[in-house]
């Protein structure tokens, strides 16, 4: 699904075709890099005129556009690209290559720190492990163009990874090493926002007590802790999207019973979600019943029945139930 049908936006017939069409062209430009950021966009006369269509189909164009953040529109001046966030899913594992690739900037990253020791009490509670374990400390800076884009500090469990000892961080990083190398089956992310301090402001290049997001992950195998690792980003340059849909009749008892049960943050979120892809799937099963039902039942009556094949009057005795007609109390 694009940014803009995200959305959102009802239109119909002839207009419908080309306003969608006006947003695809227009989409397409700014994700394919064509339109850079900073681009102006033509203005709604020219484009009503390229496209041969009224003004306010144009308008509504934009305005959709503007309302995905695809583009600022400034009065008097025109439309112009934006500047854009990174996004990444909440619930994902994501790559950061990629998140800047989406920026269309070219990227990079520098390994820091290198350390192989045993752990520490800092380390057990990173990685929630009570034995103790050799690990590997990796500090690396990524960076989006020639500024820093997250400052990762990762901690590696080389029992349970040990080929990580040998690996070559500076040429790639951790990250998609890890993902490569290692099946993890379960993944956890706290997220919370600080001010940049000593080591993290001069790594990422921006001043003590600028506001920073912190993603912080802990992946384990069925073996055991795999890795934690966390994630600094100013906070002008990520952000986080969640899109998950629940029925609100459920949501409103739901939600009591999850807190109630000790459950907070994306625990909730979690299964929240995975309720609402059943109730959807329940909903899909029971609207092809029907349909499947609907058909069965106009056939019966295209051969002059009466009723439904499926009623026990009139269902075959071929099943253990014979057609039988009704029957009546009279009273004398």
């Amino acid at each position: 699904m694009s940014y803009t049908e995200m959305a959102g936006g009802m239109t119909t017939g002839k207009e419908a075709t080309l306003h969608q069409r006006i947003l695809s062209d227009i989409e397409g430009q700014i994700v394919s890099g064509a339109w850079p950021p900073g681009h102006r966009i033509p203005f709604e006369l020219a484009l009503a005129e390229q496209y041969d269509c009224s003004r306010m189909t144009v308008n509504k164009a934009l305005t959709q556009l503007a309302r995905a953040g695809l583009i600022e529109r400034r009065k008097r001046s025109g439309s112009f690209v934006t500047h854009p966030l990174a996004q990444s899913a909440v619930l994902e594992i994501h790559d950061i290559k990629s998140e800047v690739q989406s920026l269309n900037l070219p990227y990079s990253h520098k390994l820091v720190k290198r350390t192989e020791r045993r752990d520490r009490p800092e380390d057990a509670r990173r990685l929630q492990f009570a034995g103790s374990v050799p690990v590997l400390e990796i500090s690396c800076i990524h960076y989006a163009g020639p500024r820093p884009f997250c400052l990762e500090d990762r901690v590696i469990n080389l029992d349970a990874v040990p080929e990580a000892a040998k690996a070559d961080f500076a040429t790639l990083p951790p990250g998609p090493w890890l993902l490569n190398q290692v099946p993890w089956s379960t993944a956890e992310h706290q997220i919370r926002a600080i001010s940049a301090e000593g080591e993290a402001a001069a790594s990422l290049d921006v001043p003590k007590g600028t506001a920073c997001l912190v993603v912080e992950r802990r992946t384990w195998s069925s073996t055991g802790p795999i890795t934690h690792v966390r994630l600094t980003y100013p906070g002008d340059r990520h952000s986080l999207v969640a899109r998950f849909t629940l029925r609100a009749d459920r949501h409103r008892l739901l939600w009591p019973l999850l807190r109630g049960l000790g459950l907070h943050g994306y625990e909730a979120i979690g299964l929240a979600q995975r309720l609402s892809r059943i109730d959807q799937q329940d909903a899909e099963r029971n609207q092809d019943q029907c349909q499947n039902q609907n058909d069965t039942d106009q056939k019966w009556t295209n051969r002059g029945h009466i009723g439904s094949p499926t009623s026990p009057t009139q269902r075959d005795g071929a099943i253990g139930i014979s057609r039988q007609p009704p029957k009546f109390n009279v009273k004398r």
